[in-house]
């Protein structure tokens, strides 16, 4: 079977349900800097690209950079740059998906080895957008930054490096501008990133100049994306795609249709980067605040408080959760009538909001694994959660006690879990999975080897009063801890399914 490439392109190799690339993109210029190689920007921002450029409305490709040792600029090489994104779509079993080949990728660098080349991009007025996704814990300095390094080993150390040597080799020209838009799911993101710029502008001592051209050329925006991406399928599902497509590529790419960019920013940013005007929900607005919350808070939550419940229920994907009658039950109970409730939005645009994230996760063509969305789960729920449950106690006055239930999964996974490095490995009806989480193998670490049934509620108001793991202190919201160690306990006696059924009995559906 022939690897994907642009041989194969132009040769008429790709079947005729797949979409190549506009073949203009083959010589567009480079306009977009993109730290992050991983699945969600290829299938997000690069996606987008292709599609803008197939509008006629934006014609640029991104230059990819790596900084960890993941493989992706590599495997971009062997495919020219080229890889596949394949939309699973809910409405048909019988046609899953939808193909589409994404050549908007310009070039793929790698920063440990050349370093000296990305920053010879600063240097391209071309190159004036910024794009970046380094998970919830990449926006944040190392003590290690240092201007001389190649390269600093921070995100924000990488891009306070090049704006530097942008700024020297442009100037204060109106062509030096340059607009930044992070994707970490990170409060105000944008303003997060550029004090941190700040902050090594002045630690690094750089001249007043630099950082007068920063807040009068260099927009730091503060975004909010949101796509489902499963990335690369599972051997079964590689089979099916592998025989549809006639061709192999090791970058393939598997997403739902959803895709939403909200940018907080105003119409200059809006012209350089008109993202919007290819029909694509791209939406610039002078507040994203109500996306972000409901994005962060609905799904994001659901998907984190669901994962530890549903992962002991022996539930290994998204869909798998949504067809099972108890934990399908709980989330749709926790969803609506707590984490929606806790929002301070109208009504009815909540609950449609709530609505849609029920039917994403109903997919029954996406493979989204429990084992991948319980990958750093604790400062996850410290983002995407503890607000909820801090402002559903504020205006309920009581405890959200499916939510609770959420903690107690979590909880009783790695109490009875096996510390692996940099993870807990427990049991679950369908085979051991892999909580990829420094902060939970710790917590096993401190935890007794064997949780007992009389621990439950001792040992929740322990760890819920622990303001380092949570960033409050949630054994004081009212009802909680006992919330919580009631559940504990009963899924120690019953198992998480028999504690389910309890729940759900004491509260039944309205």
């Amino acid at each position: 079977m022939k690897q994907l490439s642009w041989d194969l392109v132009h040769s008429g190799g790709l079947p005729n349900f797949v979409a190549a690339p506009p073949s203009a993109l083959l010589n567009a210029p480079i306009r977009v800097l993109q730290f992050g190689t991983g699945r969600f920007l290829r299938a997000f921002t690069d996606w987008m690209l292709q599609r803008a450029s197939a509008e006629g409305v934006y014609h640029g490709r991104a230059a990819l950079v790596q900084s960890t040792r993941s493989g992706t600029v590599p495997q971009l090489r062997r495919q020219d740059n080229l890889f596949t994104v394949a939309i699973a779509g809910p409405a048909s079993e019988e046609h899953p998906y939808t193909f589409e080949v994404v050549g908007s990728v310009g070039g793929a660098f790698e920063a440990e080895s050349q370093w000296d080349e990305i920053l010879k991009l600063a240097e391209l007025p071309d190159v004036d957008v910024v794009v970046s996704n380094t998970t919830e814990v990449g926006i944040a300095l190392s003590p290690n930054d240092v201007l001389e390094s190649s390269p600093p080993p921070s995100f924000p150390g990488k891009l306070t490096a090049w704006l530097w040597h942008r700024f020297r080799a442009l100037g204060n020209a109106d062509e030096s501008r340059v607009l930044v838009l992070p994707c970490e799911l990170t409060d105000n993101n944008g303003d997060v990133l550029q004090a941190c710029v700040e902050e090594l502008a002045h630690r690094w001592q750089l001249p007043l100049g630099f950082v007068q051209w920063l807040r009068g050329r260099v927009t730091f925006c503060n975004t909010l994306v949101d796509r489902i991406v499963t990335g690369f399928p599972a051997d079964d599902e590689l089979v099916v795609i592998e025989t549809m497509l006639g061709y192999k590529d090791e970058l393939l790419n598997v997403c739902e249709p959803y895709h939403l960019w909200a940018v907080q920013a105003g119409p200059d940013a809006a012209e350089q980067f008109p993202l919007h005007r290819a029909g694509l929900n791209v939406i610039y607005t002078s507040d994203i605040t109500p996306y972000r919350d409901k994005k962060v808070r609905l799904l994001n939550g659901t998907h984190s408080l669901t994962a530890p419940v549903a992962a002991l229920a022996g539930c290994v994907f998204v869909r798998d959760a949504m067809k099972h009658p108890l934990v399908s039950a709980w989330m749709r109970k926790m969803l609506m009538s707590e984490l929606a409730v806790s929002l301070a939005y109208p009504k009815d645009e909540v609950e449609q909001y709530a609505e849609s994230v029920l039917e994403r996760f109903g997919n029954p063509n996406l493979r989204h694994r429990y084992e991948h969305i319980l990958t750093n789960t604790l400062v996850k729920l410290r983002i995407r959660v503890v607000p909820s449950v801090i402002s559903y106690a504020a205006k309920n006055g009581r405890s959200p006690d499916m939510v609770a239930f959420g903690f107690a999964s979590l909880i009783a996974a790695v109490s009875s879990g096996e510390r692996r490095e940099d993870a807990v490995v427990f049991q679950t009806p369908s085979g051991p999975v892999s909580m990829r989480d420094l902060e939970a193998a710790h917590l096993r670490e401190a935890l007794r080897p064997e949780v007992r049934t009389e621990d439950a509620h001792g040992l929740a108001g322990r760890l819920l009063s622990d303001r380092q793991l949570w960033g409050a202190d949630l054994s004081a919201v009212p009802g909680f801890a006992r919330a919580v160690g009631d559940a504990l306990a009963d899924i120690l006696a019953l198992g998480v399914e028999g504690a389910l059924e309890k729940l759900l009995r004491r509260f039944p559906a309205a």
